[in-house]
């Protein structure tokens, strides 16, 4: 349950049925980023990946990437939304 391949593979598949449920009238109103959040709390609550209690080092990698990669994402978005007014 810990292998890296295994986990990525599982939060790949839950980001895409995630953003494909988000795309339809009945999850629109929720949304994606919702939806994973619900689905990943509902697979690690029964046990298909592992919760944060005993996070492999995989989880520490994509938190430290992501958080960085949405700080410039935000960034750049800003910056952006001031230049077109």
């Amino acid at each position: 349950m810990s292998d890296p391949i295994y986990l990525l593979a599982v939060l790949g598949a839950i980001a895409a049925i995630a953003e494909w449920l988000g795309r339809r009238p009945a999850g629109s109103w929720l949304g994606g980023a919702i939806i994973t959040l619900i689905l990943g709390i509902l697979l690690a609550n029964v046990g298909v990946i592992p919760t944060i209690t005993n996070a492999p080092p995989l989880y520490v990698s994509l938190v430290s990437v992501g958080a960085s990669c949405d700080f410039v994402a935000a960034t750049v978005r800003n910056s952006d939304s001031h230049r077109s007014a």
